[in-house]
């Protein structure tokens, strides 16, 4: 406008290096043009040019023009969708100020709003007349991980809160099923109440830590299930996926573009892989490869594989349609038959988005492979992004295929991180292996591993829960520690005499002193709080890091520890039967630290170096922790459990 310009040529920007899919970005121009063009704003221009450099751009670009960006189920917004007479909608908010029908919030078992981070947030914006209504459905009848109850909404500005009761999962595959499952009862039960609007979070991906690539896809799945199932029935008009992360928003929004474009609710469309060969791809390094140079390389193997992947971006799968012609001697023998090829349909199809950070890695020859194998057992694939690819087939054959991608992935990781992976990995096998040994050895070893002088004479020989006496100074000593934070009264003092847990954490401790490491290590007397029953086997067996994070896994998924013994209150649940509960205080070597997150199964690396082995634990704040999470059971030992009141 300062030229007074007549005329303005644009490319496709965006679609080059930096890989936007190319009909998004037709979208986007063509909205621009339009919401200028309307504004009315005093103008010179006379003439607006759209310039391919691309051939393969002109159709996107043209297919735009033609039936405008806002068409219904093309292009258009990445965080709206239409399903039957449902019309989703992705967006970031908080559901407690959502003006809808009813809003979704997950809860667990136990039905107490305080447990999980969302539920606590409803519960202060509502007020307790929901954790009321609540607690007289729980008094009345057992509400199971996931399954789904209602109560009013109190002073939020929806009529109804729809708890959905939500549970660990035991895998990737079993969380989005979960996700489902639970989405379709939420809107069954929606329905039930008459609600025509819908508000509901990414179930799952919050304390419980599900993938959440897997929670859009169980979301979504279960929405078109939903409508599929209930269709003409339905009072349920829109539905908000609600994101209070921003971390969220994208999976959801990736999700929700990639089934706008297929043609029939649960099948998924279809592209193929470039066979070309146009580009080398993630073969062994001549010479080994560390620390930056390793980088290097990946980031070169990267942005070789983006140049490739970009012509094969996919808008979709092709429409594939079988038409069934069904004879028979009734309605009723037709409708049989249609259900039963319905079910198996159902049952033998599985669309998977394999998202994964080492498919940036796969070659040319890796492509070629996996497209072979695609096409022999009819599994379609798709490409969404330079690090995931879709498949959608027979459900075995889509597993197969899968695994044999992650593979390809990882085995070119190892390729360019060293030549002597191999070797390094076995020597680590081996430190690992004469580590324990010195470990077993050391926890025989009494005259090295000294128990302490007074522990009873029981507890020298088998584990034993020592009543300890008020006066007696570890009693004073542990009170004064709880009391720090806490005033509920604590009623006993039991010390934990269990020979063999305090051997290896003894052992733990001399380890950590011969490591090399710059951090001193400190040995911290932490809480934890868990259900009672979870609590005996702590002080019998040890942490077990696989039952770790049943609460929440925010900092890591590990084993969780407090400084202040008013957080574990939060988790030490009443005692069934009592009005007690009991925690544990435990010894816990830490060295050095790191900020968790929510997907860590292990403490970072301590720098790019994988001999420089990893650091102790993971924390909330690296300046002030209250909360640390370690990944060893040897390296904690529940010295106290205490008994409180309330």
């Amino acid at each position: 406008r300062p030229e007074q310009c007549k005329s303005i040529a644009f490319p496709a920007l965006g679609a080059g290096g930096l890989g936007y899919l190319v009909p998004d970005v037709a979208d986007g121009t063509i909205q621009a043009i339009n919401k200028f063009k309307k504004s009315g704003r005093k103008t010179s221009l006379s003439s607006i040019s759209l310039v391919m450099f691309d051939p393969s751009h002109i159709a996107p670009f043209n297919k735009s023009l033609k039936s405008g960006p806002s068409a219904s189920n093309s292009g258009g917004s990445s965080g709206v969708l239409v399903v039957g007479s449902v019309t989703v909608t992705v967006e970031k908010g908080d559901a407690t100020k959502k003006k809808v029908d009813a809003i979704v919030s997950n809860i667990l078992p136990d039905l107490d709003m305080g447990s999980a981070a969302m539920s606590k947030n409803v519960a202060a914006a509502a007020g307790s007349n929901v954790q009321s209504e609540l607690n007289n459905l729980k008094a009345s009848r057992t509400v199971n991980p996931g399954e789904v109850c209602s109560t009013t909404a109190g002073n939020l500005p929806s009529k109804k809160i729809i708890h959905a009761v939500l549970t660990k999962a035991s895998s990737v595959a079993s969380a989005r099923k979960f996700v489902q499952d639970t989405v379709i009862k939420c809107l069954m039960e929606a329905n039930k109440l008459g609600m025509t609007s819908l508000a509901m979070p990414a179930l799952g991906a919050g304390g419980l830590g599900f993938p959440v690539a897997e929670c859009a896809e169980g979301t979504l799945s279960g929405i078109y299930e939903f409508v599929e199932q209930n269709s003409g029935k339905n009072s349920l008009k829109s539905v908000v996926l609600l994101m209070f992360d921003d971390a969220h928003l994208p999976p959801f929004q990736a999700a929700v573009k990639q089934r706008r474009s297929w043609s029939t609710p649960g099948v998924a469309p279809s592209a193929s892989f470039d066979n070309s060969d146009d580009g080398a791809g993630a073969s062994a390094p001549e010479d080994e490869l560390s620390g930056n140079a390793a980088a290097e390389e990946m980031e070169r193997v990267k942005q070789d594989r983006r140049k490739r992947v970009r012509g094969r971006q996919a808008d979709g799968f092709d429409e594939q349609e079988v038409y069934f012609k069904l004879i028979g001697p009734s309605q009723q023998a037709v409708q049989a038959v249609t259900s039963q090829i319905n079910k198996i349909i159902k049952d033998t199809l599985k669309t998977v988005r394999v998202t994964d950070s080492n498919i940036q890695l796969l070659s040319d020859q890796d492509d070629r492979t996996i497209k072979k194998l695609a096409e022999a057992n009819g599994v379609l694939t798709s490409y969404a992004g330079d690090d995931t690819i879709i498949l959608c087939g027979h459900k075995l054959y889509v597993s197969t295929i899968e695994t044999e991608i992650l593979k390809s992935g990882e085995t070119n990781r190892l390729k360019i991180e060293s030549k002597g992976t191999e070797q390094l990995l076995d020597a680590q096998r081996k430190a690992t292996a004469k580590a324990k040994a010195e470990r077993d050895e050391m926890a025989k070893d009494k005259n090295v591993l000294k128990l302490p002088d007074h522990w009873t004479a029981a507890g020298k020989k088998n584990f034993v829960l020592h009543d300890l006496a008020a006066s007696d100074s570890e009693y004073q000593h542990a009170v004064q520690l709880f009391k720090v934070t806490c005033n509920t009264p604590v009623t006993k003092v039991q010390r934990v005499e269990n020979p063999k847990l305090y051997r290896i954490f003894k052992a733990k401790e001399k380890s950590l002193g011969e490591e090399p490491c710059s951090a001193v290590t400190r040995t911290l007397e932490l809480f934890h709080g868990s259900q009672d029953d979870a609590l005996t086997q702590i002080y019998i067996q040890g942490w077990d890091k696989n039952y770790a994070g049943a609460n929440a896994v925010y900092y890591g998924r590990g084993n969780y520890f407090a400084r202040d013994a008013q957080f574990s209150m939060n988790y030490a649940k009443q005692k069934p039967g009592t009005n007690t509960r009991r925690m544990i205080l435990a010894s816990v070597l830490i060295r050095d630290i790191r900020v968790g997150t929510n997907d860590q199964k292990a403490p970072p690396q301590r720098s790019a170096d994988p001999l420089d082995g990893r650091v102790s634990a993971t924390v909330n704040d690296i300046n002030n922790p209250t909360i640390y999470v370690t990944y060893e059971e040897s390296q904690s030992y529940p010295a106290y459990v205490l008994t409180i009141n309330g």
